[in-house]
């Protein structure tokens, strides 16, 4: 799901993918959480820099992303979350009772 997310199928396979999610409501739903995951990977800084340049050049330069309402209030919604995550002070887990 990732390549095809990045473009990087060959067409036949892209067809296949696109023919599941379409007959699949299951296959879309997570296709739809593998974008997300990728969207918080490329905010954090996580994609390899092949993954990033085809991260950028397929959603941040894309209409059907960043042009969109979804797509920017997506993006927006996945920065605030990361910046929330960073400043969250980390609590040390709690200890188990000896007997």
């Amino acid at each position: 799901m990732t390549r095809y997310l990045l473009g990087l199928l060959p067409e036949e396979e892209q067809i296949r993918v696109e023919q599941q999610f379409f007959a699949d409501d299951q296959f879309y739903e997570q296709l739809l959480a593998v974008e997300d995951e990728l969207t918080y990977r490329w905010l954090s800084g996580e994609l390899s820099t092949e993954e990033k340049a085809h991260f950028e050049e397929r959603f941040l330069s894309s209409e059907r992303f960043l042009s969109s309402a979804r797509g920017r209030a997506k993006l927006s919604f996945a920065k605030a979350l990361l910046d929330v995550a960073s400043k969250a002070p980390v609590e040390d887990a709690p200890s188990e009772e000896r007997s």
